[in-house]
């Protein structure tokens, strides 16, 4: 099935934003700063993601640039307003792209009958996912296919590290592939069951967790989580619980359905359930007789008073290297009368903060439930089991950050909790309702299709998280871990690049000719100049951009268009067109001449696209020997069979991109000797 299985339920989704608490601005599409612990959690949104047929999520992720990224089974037809992109065959299963509130749906991408799991690579924002087509790995707007990868039957599950190595799961099957999807390790498991999977850029580790048939001393059968490290070609280096059955008689008590992340931390995190307080998750993971670092302080994480058959819910933080665990605590939920009751974790995150959010499903009933709000809307009567969102904190003490349903008015509600994310100042929760409402706010839809357990609906809800505190050259989009931040934080830091808005840099959006003047301007420190008459039409003396630009025309570095039909028509040119995005090829060019290197010519091309006879062809290979610049060395974006390497000189360059080919050149030695710049006269026909 879908993605998890819990007391028989379908799984489809839930997208929410976490945040503790806070304030909406009145535009709706952008969160505001949490500012205390509540009872009533304010949401950007709250809506059902649904049409008539059935409907399921499987995961959700925020991605580098801030956009929600949601996946799972969406009924054909429900664009919302939007022309779908088709891929694989595009049916039901959907890719869903929103903005940061959640509140707008960005773009949609039908890929496949149905998608079972998704994540992405947090750096760098590549989207994995697993379906009913397989594994394909798609580039981070959803719009085009990489590469795809055939997979066997069974469970699948996916996780994506830091830089784009993908550990895909079928069955018991594990499959390790980099980023151009090359087999880096492929292996099967002999357990009773495999549940989950996870793996680790700065440890170099594949992670699987699931749980084994064992045998008690007494002959009677238990379930026994294990929590496994691999290499990523399939070597095992450390194993955790997976304890024989015969060393179990004090801790009898069944322990399964495992699920892993890597939080943004850089921590391990596994979510589990027990069957009972007699368990073996209480102890340390490499030795029963030592128990764990469980940390507990009320009725709600102690394991007593507890009678019949009820689900006790794990989670723990373990270093990612080695095994050793760090936190654990136990969850559960209290009848009146103060007996235990169950909570079943199915989804786990943590934020960079260390902030620890675990997703589920809650039976009668959560702490503090009595009052507790959404979006001013007080909670229903517990009408049956309901989806959930705990937050604890990093140290796992008192008081936790929020525990909450969304149950809305009507009976026989059954609802569950399948994914949570949360970083750069968001969280996310995907979930389903298979009976009863949740509550809306601020929605895309409203309400639901009549749910039921054959035809259940998805839901989305965002609110704000934590975020950690920015130094004056750092942003919320461009974090420690992305590709882009050594190179942004430098520019930032020397006053050469700004961001877009306060706090944010938006790497993945297009700059300007006019912008990159600017940039190179104060980049290599060029010496101020304003003539008395402007060298271009578009580029009055009053511009921003003016004492740049002209800069830049002194120094030889940039020339412009000097035909009117390149510049707007009769009597418009010459112009530099400064609110034009600028190319890659253009910011090479400009790149090479600021530094002053000397051009070389190579007797073979490193770019399919860029053959010895191309104009700038000593330009782009300069850059390439001077190592500023990379091409795409995947075929889905050079255009197809045999295109790459290519370099796409054309494409606008992102304002990620381009803060790296800056970066590298101002901080490379300087050249001994320099071959002669042009005059801005001789080069206003190439148009840079």
């Amino acid at each position: 099935m879908w993605r998890r299985m819990a007391v028989g339920l379908l799984a489809a989704a839930l997208l929410i934003g976490y945040g503790l608490v806070a304030q909406r601005q009145a535009s709706g599409n952008t969160l505001a700063a949490p500012t205390a612990i509540t009872a009533n959690l304010v949401v950007s949104t709250s809506t059902y993601l649904a049409g008539a047929g059935v409907d399921a999520g499987a995961a959700v992720e925020v991605a580098p640039d801030r956009t929600l990224v949601y996946a799972g089974k969406l009924t054909a037809g429900v664009n919302f307003g939007l022309t779908p992109i088709s891929l694989l065959n595009g049916g039901s299963g959907a890719l869903l792209r929103l903005n940061a509130a959640g509140t707008a749906v960005l773009a949609v991408t039908r890929i496949g009958g149905s998608v079972d799991d998704m994540d992405l690579d947090h750096a760098g924002g590549a989207i994995a996912v697993v379906g009913d087509f397989g594994l394909a790995y798609l580039n981070p707007a959803a719009s085009e296919l990489l590469w795809t990868r055939p997979l066997g039957s069974g469970t699948k599950r996916v996780a994506v590290a830091n830089g784009g190595k993908v550990v895909a799961l079928a069955g018991k099957t594990l499959s390790v592939y980099d980023p151009g999807g090359n087999l880096l390790g492929q292996w099967t498991l002999p357990n009773s069951r495999v549940n989950d999977v996870a793996i680790d850029a700065a440890s170099a580790s594949v992670y699987v967790a699931g749980d084994d048939n064992k045998t008690l001393p007494s002959n009677l059968p238990v379930r026994v989580v294990y929590l496994y490290s691999y290499s990523f070609a399939g070597t095992r280096k450390w194993a955790n619980y997976d304890w024989p059955g015969s060393q179990l008689a004090g801790n009898a008590a069944d322990t399964k359905y495992p699920y892993l992340n890597i939080g943004r931390d850089g921590y391990l995190y596994l979510a589990a359930s027990a069957d009972g307080g007699n368990n073996m998750l209480r102890s340390d993971p490499h030795s029963l007789s030592q128990p764990a670092p469980v940390v507990g302080f009320d009725n709600y994480n102690q394991t007593s008073n507890i009678s019949g058959a009820i689900n006790l819910g794990f989670y723990a933080r373990y270093d990612a290297a080695d095994g050793t665990i760090r936190k654990a605590q136990f969850v559960l939920t209290r009848k009146d009368d103060g007996r235990g009751n169950s909570f079943n974790p199915l989804a786990i995150a943590a934020d960079e903060l260390g902030n620890v959010y675990v997703g589920g499903q809650a039976a009668y009933k959560l702490a503090a439930r009595d009052g507790q709000q959404i979006d001013g809307q007080t909670l229903a009567v517990y009408s049956g089991y309901e989806a959930s969102v705990l937050i604890v904190r990093p140290d796992f003490t008192a008081p936790r950050l929020l525990w909450t349903s969304w149950t809305g008015p009507g009976a026989n509600h059954n609802s569950l909790v399948n994914g949570v994310a949360a970083g750069r100042g968001i969280a996310a929760m995907a979930a389903n309702s298979s009976g009863g409402t949740l509550l809306t706010a601020n929605a895309l839809q409203a309400a639901g299709s009549n749910p039921s357990s054959t035809n259940p609906d998805g839901f989305l809800a965002v609110w704000q998280a934590q975020a950690p505190a920015l130094g004056p050259a750092d942003f919320y989009d461009v974090p420690t871990d992305s590709l882009w931040y050594s190179y942004v934080h430098y520019l930032a830091q020397n006053g050469i690049v700004n961001g877009t808005s306060p706090g944010y840099f938006s790497p993945n959006a297009n700059t300007t000719r006019g912008q990159f003047a600017k940039m190179v301007s104060l980049g290599f420190a060029l010496p101020a100049y304003t003539p008395t008459a402007p060298s271009f039409h578009d580029v009055a003396a009053s511009s921003i951009f003016y004492p740049y630009i002209e800069a830049a025309v002194q120094a030889g570095i940039v020339g412009g268009y000097s035909q009117d039909a390149q510049c707007g028509g009769p009597g418009t040119a010459p112009c530099y067109l400064p609110n034009t995005s600028i190319s890659r090829v253009q910011v090479v060019i400009i790149t090479v001449r600021a530094k002053g290197w000397p051009l070389i010519t190579p007797g073979a091309a490193s770019f399919r696209d860029l053959p010895p006879s191309y104009q700038f062809y000593r330009e782009v290979e300069t850059a390439v020997q001077r190592g500023v610049i990379n091409g795409y060395t995947q075929e889905a974006p050079c255009g197809g069979a045999g295109t790459a390497p290519c370099f796409l000189p054309n494409n606008p360059a992102t304002r990620g991109q381009l803060s790296k080919v800056l970066y590298l050149a101002i901080t490379a030695p300087t050249a001994a000797a320099a071959e002669a710049k042009p005059s801005p006269q001789s080069t206003m026909e190439v148009n840079y």
